[in-house]
């Protein structure tokens, strides 16, 4: 059996054929490459806005936890306020007396307000503020029990902290929160 020598026709097919399986397999490789480099761009822009969201959210816990501290200091530290104060923590003061004092603004929200109290700073353009409101809910219930006081029935409120977080006036998010606190009575 005579053995056949391959020609050099078949030689340059292979060498061919080689040629184009690579530049499949760079074609393939770029597509890849393009799209993983698209998926980690939208995972960066996912990751710093649900870092934003967390930040204003932040700044409308910080409206909760200062409206839940000044209640708590209103019991034991009450400052002095009238009706010209128009910010911050005496107004805050302000406003939950007018709504105790008054039963017939009873559920409707009340503005207390913006100040420099209520600005976080948080960097070089960045800043967070929160605006305060109040809703008098009533007296919380009080069960199994034989007789009580009406007046020793603890007040219950709604407070919304509507946080918003500057980037320099390039772009804002907002974010609001509430909670329930409950009071005890205002002091005679």
């Amino acid at each position: 059996m005579p053995v056949r020598t391959p020609s050099p026709l078949r030689r340059s097919e292979a060498g061919g054929i080689t040629i184009v399986v690579t530049l499949m397999l760079l074609v393939l490789l770029t597509v890849a490459s393009v799209a993983m480099a698209k998926n980690a761009l939208r995972e960066m822009i996912v990751s710093g806005t649900s870092r934003q969201g967390a930040e204003v959210r932040t700044v409308a816990d910080t409206g909760l936890e200062y409206t839940i501290y000044w209640m708590i200091q209103e019991r034991e530290n009450r400052p002095a306020v009238d009706s010209s104060v128009t910010t911050g923590y005496q107004r805050l003061i302000w406003v939950l007396d007018q709504l105790r004092d008054n039963p017939e603004l009873g559920g409707q929200y009340f503005k207390v307000g913006t100040s420099s109290d209520m600005t976080v700073s948080l960097g070089t353009g960045k800043t967070g503020t929160f605006d305060l409101w109040a809703l008098q809910m009533g007296k919380l219930p009080i069960v199994l029990t034989s007789q009580i006081d009406e007046r020793l029935k603890p007040d219950l409120w709604a407070i919304r902290s509507n946080g918003v977080y500057d980037y320099g006036g390039s772009m804002q998010f907002q974010h609001s929160r509430e909670t329930w606190v409950s009071t005890t009575n205002k002091q005679q």
